[in-house]
């Protein structure tokens, strides 16, 4: 895998969190959806106290027509990956019932390496916004020209178009508490403007940590929430299992992923019409996310088990 250069990422997200603790005060009684738009550029010349990195942005942003980045100069390459010290049990696919190559087992003391530490460059980093992101509208327009600058590492400029808007907020139908012995159905509405979808949830307890994908091939969907999908790989990505497609609005956990688990979270994500460009030297991706969480299982408290 090639480590690229100079990277300039534009992340449009719309998310949303089911929870009984988050007032439901959305549409129709649903939680309310935060929409963000974040801008980040790692690269691998360094910068120094000097450097300056800004981004002129359309005006219907509302943030003015230039929006300056924060740069973080630190050198992070001679960190070393770290060592887990935990057992790791991984299932993937849709179905009724564990297949029988499964789960995929990472014991104890394993150098974890993720495929972002592979391909992005880390002399420098720079992003935006440095404090809380402005929440959007779901009437927000994105699309125009994002123009680059900086004084160590180049420059150069992107067109969003209306496919890159935000995606409407994902309305999960499951229900939240479920028999984990028991094979886990999983529902939510269609998201118009998504081309596919990925499940993941995740729990565990003391002794080990449990994770699931609905993809049927784990490895190439490896955080593709937070990659690129391109129009040339979509077909394949939905041919072979890595994405759902976006008319398919179901799943299941098979029975017994979670078994002894004290609590299990999924997350939903819709994947939108992301960018990918290189163009001026620089590599720039426009990812198009819509998530929601919700809780699974959890745990009764020793308190509300005493109860009749």
């Amino acid at each position: 895998m090639t480590l690229l250069k100079t990277l300039f990422v534009i992340t449009i997200t719309t998310s949303r969190l089911f929870f009984p603790s988050v007032p439901e005060t959305g549409e129709a009684g649903k939680p309310l959806a935060f929409r963000s738009l974040h801008i980040e550029l790692a690269s691998d010349m360094p910068a120094d106290r000097a450097a300056k990195a800004s981004v002129v942005v359309p005006a219907a942003l509302g943030v003015g027509n230039e929006v300056k980045l924060t740069i973080d100069s630190a050198n992070s390459s001679a960190a070393k990956p770290e060592t887990a010290k935990f057992e790791l049990r991984e299932y993937w696919g849709s179905g009724r019932s564990i297949a029988a190559d499964q789960p995929k087992i990472t014991g104890s003391d394993k150098n974890v390496e993720s495929e972002a530490q592979q391909i992005i460059p880390d002399k420098s980093f720079a992003f935006w916004p440095a404090i809380d992101p402005k929440a959007y509208e779901d009437t927000a327009k994105l699309e125009g020209a994002y123009k680059l600058n900086t004084t160590y590492c180049g420059a150069t400029s992107v067109e969003l178009t209306s496919d890159q808007n935000f995606l409407p907020p994902i309305n999960i139908t499951t229900a939240a508490q479920h028999d984990l012995e028991k094979p886990i159905s999983l529902k939510w509405m269609p998201v118009p403007g998504a081309v596919g979808y990925i499940l993941r949830a995740y729990g565990g307890n003391q002794k080990r940590t449990i994770t699931w994908t609905s993809s049927a091939k784990p490895d190439l969907a490896h955080n593709i929430e937070n990659r690129p999908v391109s129009s040339s790989d979509l077909a394949d990505y939905i041919k072979y299992g890595v994405l759902i497609p976006p008319h398919i609005v179901t799943n299941t956990i098979p029975a017994g992923v979670f078994k002894g688990s004290s609590s299990v979270m999924l997350i939903i994500t819709a994947i939108g019409k992301d960018i990918v460009q290189d163009k001026d030297g620089i590599t720039t991706w426009a990812l198009v996310r819509s998530s929601a969480s919700v809780p699974l299982y959890s745990t009764p408290r020793e308190s509300n088990k005493k109860k009749p």
